[in-house]
């Protein structure tokens, strides 16, 4: 029996790796990213000294799997109870600007030999465009407040800035 095009079968099989995806995606949410205490020392360099090496990299049609705390999600997107699922494709932004608590761990995987790994970033503004998958953001959760983020898309552009 065919509906919309897809048979019974293969509608089982996209309910049965949606929930797990969904699953996967809430429990890293729970977990807290236990990578050890980081000791920051102080400098007196000034925050326009920071910001003025920013290094901008494109990648395409990639794989981007994003972990940790952030306070700043941007977009036209559609929240429920912090869980972001896109039936199309959408553009939207991550802000990490080095306010208490927030690091970002970045993996992307492209096509080819095109990777990316970002670890422990504090500065870093990333563009998305045409995404889909799922996004966990607990800025937008009524059950788990905080400023944890969890992403796993397919996306076809993204812009990675980071800021010394």
């Amino acid at each position: 029996m065919l509906f919309l095009g897809v048979n019974m079968k293969e509608r089982r099989y996209f309910r049965k790796y949606f929930i797990i995806g969904l699953i996967c995606v809430l429990v890293l949410a729970s977990v807290p990213i236990a990578i050890g205490e980081k000791i920051v020392a102080e400098t007196n360099k000034c925050d326009e000294e920071k910001l003025e090496s920013s290094n901008t990299f494109h990648f395409s049609n990639c794989l981007l799997l994003v972990t940790g705390n952030v306070d700043i999600v941007t977009g036209p997107l559609v929240w429920l109870l912090g869980v972001y699922c896109p039936l199309l494709k959408r553009n939207f932004n991550i802000l990490a600007s080095n306010r208490e608590g927030e690091s970002l761990n970045v993996f992307i995987f492209g096509q080819g030999l095109q990777l990316g790994t970002y670890l422990d970033q504090e500065h870093i503004f990333i563009d998305i465009n045409g995404a889909r998958g799922l996004l966990y953001w607990a800025g937008k959760s009524w059950t788990n407040p905080g400023s944890a983020i969890n992403l796993i898309c397919k996306v076809n552009n993204l812009w990675i800035t980071t800021y010394n």
